[in-house]
């Protein structure tokens, strides 16, 4: 049934030993598709070798199968006996010889990946809309469920190659590195997966503000640029993105453990760099102004787990009050906050821990709440939390702004 399938196969279209072995992939394994293909040829050679011999003659069907075979062997024998086979060299019909230009492709993608530095590489390969069509014009030939596409052939041929030359493994699911190549129009593409660094950062100064769309003049310092900068030189990145779960004041001092943040590399050159030394080297460039911990690698997954950061806060908040505020101790609240996903109040603790009048009629407030509390509206009246502490203390109130963090947690 094979071998039938095989001269259905040479009698339509000249195909090289990859192309032709291809069509089995899935049958015997540890050879490749190129000794599938020798294989099936040097079978179908012997038979085709027997009516030579005993017809003394070379029929105009074998022929045809010794053009489209390309059997070096095959003719050689021919050619011993006297007869002439006089076919034009042909490219193979679907892949046009492009197994040819492997060892070609290979060096190409190795110049392309000059300075990149990676242990894991996975290969992309793009065809263009003919050579696939034609793959499906000859599968539906073979009608076998026998084969594998001419992408996935080239996608491990090149990858073999290129994690033996660069002592790299192949990495189906997360690689530090992807190339796309195009072996028709000899083009390669590097994408190399983003990198993930988490931490916590203190705001020191109430003259940085945290994130540099807060910044009021050109060439100033943000929390967020005197993180960055240093990473983007070492990783040698063209992009990034800033992730903190929400934006505080500009002028808010952030103590404690600091706010919890990830960055976002985009397209890194290098990998394998010392967050230790890069963190004593922003700190040192920050001095006084404010102060990364705890860096550390990351991942994609750390963007959701900042999202729904768990922690307790410990803020100074200032007021202006319409009535003297007195304090008669301690007071622990229950409120209800209005939950955004869900639309639905929910109950909220928070502490009013100090009262303290700066002058006039403005007052510190200290306070304690989860991380995520939405202090101004509880200060202020807003509408998304019930009741506000200007009706529990029954004195009108306005929100000025929260002078200083301590926030402890972590993610």
């Amino acid at each position: 049934m094979i071998l039938d399938k095989v001269l259905e196969l040479l009698r339509r279209y000249r195909l090289c030993h990859n192309c032709l072995g291809r069509q089995f992939a899935l049958l015997l394994h540890g050879m490749d598709n190129s000794t599938r293909g020798l294989a099936l040829k040097y079978t179908i050679a012997f038979e085709l070798h027997r009516r030579v011999l005993d017809e003394k003659a070379v029929p105009e069907d074998v022929r045809l199968l010794a053009s489209n075979m390309g059997l070096k062997e095959f003719d050689d024998a021919v050619k011993a006996l006297g007869f002439k086979l006089d076919y034009a060299s042909k490219p193979c019909y679907i892949c046009g010889g492009v197994f040819d230009k492997v060892e070609e492709v290979v060096s190409m993608v190795l110049d392309a990946l000059t300075g990149y530095e990676f242990k894991s590489i996975l290969v992309g390969v793009k065809l263009p809309s003919e050579v696939c069509e034609k793959e499906d014009e000859v599968r539906s030939v073979v009608a076998l469920p026998y084969g594998e596409s001419l992408r996935e052939e080239l996608s491990r041929v090149l990858g073999k190659k290129l994690s033996s030359i660069l002592k790299a493994k192949v990495d189906m699911r997360k690689p530090d590195v992807t190339v796309v190549v195009d072996p028709y129009r000899m083009m390669v593409e590097v994408n190399p997966a983003p990198i993930y660094v988490k931490g916590f950062f203190l705001k020191l100064s109430p003259e940085v503000p945290v994130v540099s769309k807060d910044l009021e003049r050109v060439g100033g310092e943000t929390v967020e640029t005197l993180i960055v900068r240093p990473l983007m030189k070492a990783f040698e990145a063209v992009d990034y993105r800033f992730i903190i779960p929400f934006r505080d004041s500009k002028r808010t001092l952030i103590l404690g453990d600091g706010r919890p943040f990830v960055v976002r590399f985009k397209h890194p050159r290098k990998r394998f760099v010392d967050l230790d030394e890069l963190a004593s080297e922003i700190n040192s460039r920050a001095s006084g102004l404010m102060e990364v911990r705890r860096l550390s690698w990351a991942s994609r997954s750390d963007v959701a787990k900042l999202r729904s950061f768990k922690g307790v806060e410990e803020a100074k908040v200032l007021v202006k009050a319409e009535k003297a505020l007195r304090f008669m101790g301690p007071m622990k609240l229950t409120v209800m906050q209005l939950d955004k996903p869900s639309n639905v109040f929910r109950e909220e603790t928070v502490e009013l821990l100090d009262v303290e009048r700066v002058g006039g009629d403005v007052y510190r407030l200290r306070l304690k709440y989860r991380v995520g509390f939405l202090v101004k509206d509880f200060l202020s009246g807003g509408p998304r939390v019930k009741p506000s502490l200007k009706e529990i203390l029954k004195s009108e109130m306005n929100f000025l702004e929260i002078v200083e963090i301590n926030v402890r947690g972590a993610f």
